[in-house]
């Protein structure tokens, strides 16, 4: 929240449905729902429907040490 805060356009992606609906409810609680291109339930190591080569940056807080196998943190990485 704090990135969109301070004016970043963010989409944001967890595994979880529950903390995808928190993390809405609160981006629309601070007013800030309009700096997100969306929120989505996706695993890190298959974004499908998000768009290649679009994003300047990706923050991940997570996936990489909860994924045990190489491949699995390749993919997330990619």
């Amino acid at each position: 929240m704090d990135l969109a805060n301070l004016g970043y356009r963010m989409t944001l992606t967890d595994l979880t449905p529950r903390l995808v609906d928190i993390a809405r409810q609160k981006a629309e609680e601070l007013r800030l729902a309009e700096n997100f291109d969306g929120f989505h339930t996706l695993n890190a190591t298959q974004l499908d429907g998000l768009p290649d080569e679009h994003y300047d940056a990706s923050l991940m807080l997570g996936p990489l040490y909860h994924l045990q196998k190489v491949e699995e943190r390749i993919a997330a990485v990619r």
